[in-house]
């Protein structure tokens, strides 16, 4: 999963049926401090999430490559894509994350809470809760796209918050409304290769990723 500054691109066909050219552009500084701050107002995944060497990792973005220069650094501001574009952009860089060795796992936050109730708001199948909070999740090995767009789609908004991580080969698979006690959702968090937080009003996703990580 490489991350070459804007060397990676790939067509997209928006509703008229025109190919959009999506690129992978890295940013600096400024979108670490952005990804802390969406972080910050996420559940316990996204609260641990922070206790990351965050400043050690690399910040990309796909959008249009013919996004703009003051486009790309206003990270609040939409106008660059849609919300299906950006779906569509994070399906392959997920099932790419997922397809890898070892136990990995896509995990989205939700905004249905335990009890809504008691799960009847829960919009997609494969879910696990800790304490109040859903989560949405893709296992190993995921391939179906449709799957996968659909997860992300299912996800909160407003922040969107993802992140692709693993548990060792030896914990037993995540298991659909399994509750989780405080050492799993650590262990997710510590294990975290890559992060995906909204950004430009939910049209494009920031993808914070550990140094080295694949």
């Amino acid at each position: 999963m490489g991350h070459g500054g804007g060397s990676t691109q790939t067509g997209l066909c928006n509703q008229n049926e025109e190919v959009l050219v999506f690129k992978e552009f890295s940013l600096g500084p400024e979108a670490l401090h952005y990804v802390r701050s969406c972080l910050s107002a996420g559940n316990t995944l996204a609260e641990l999430l922070l206790d990351l060497a965050l400043e050690k990792g690399q910040v990309t973005v796909f959008l249009p490559a013919t996004v703009t220069l003051a486009a790309l650094q206003r990270f609040d501001v939409g106008g660059v894509a849609t919300r299906s574009e950006m779906e569509a952009s994070l399906v392959p860089y997920v099932k790419t994350y997922l397809q890898g060795p070892g136990k990995r796992y896509a995990v989205f936050e939700a905004i249905e809470q335990v009890d809504d109730a008691y799960l009847s708001s829960v919009t997609m199948e494969r879910f696990f809760t800790f304490r109040h909070e859903i989560y949405y999740f893709l296992g190993p090995h995921e391939r179906d796209s449709a799957t996968i767009a659909g997860a992300i789609r299912a996800a909160r908004a407003y922040p969107f918050i993802g992140a692709l991580t693993s548990i060792p080969r030896g914990r037993p698979d995540i298991q659909v409304g399994q509750n989780m006690e405080s050492d799993f959702i650590e262990e997710l968090a510590a294990r975290t290769a890559h992060i995906l937080v909204g950004a430009y009003d939910e049209e494009g996703a920031l993808i914070w990723s550990k140094c080295g990580a694949q």
